[in-house]
């Protein structure tokens, strides 16, 4: 019973447990132009991501805007 228990927690573990590796992180403002459409953001691939960057407003009008950020894991998703 007792490896039983600790099979059925390992292929939990397994299964749910694995991290996402980051592979591509874009942004765009106001209307999605497509996956893979966006500006894309430089960064050091990983399965934790911390970065900065600057966003260029240049040429955009005054008025609310709305700044929309999405990344994609190896996997394309």
């Amino acid at each position: 019973m007792r490896r039983l228990i600790f099979l059925i927690i390992f292929i939990l573990v397994q299964t749910f447990g694995n991290g996402q590796t980051i592979s591509g992180i874009e942004y765009f403002f106001d209307s999605d132009p497509g996956y893979g459409a966006g500006t894309p953001v430089s960064f050091e691939p990983g399965s934790s991501v911390t970065t900065s960057f600057s966003i260029s407003t240049a040429g955009m009008s005054e008025g609310v805007h709305y700044l929309l950020i999405r990344a994609r894991n190896i996997h394309g998703k």
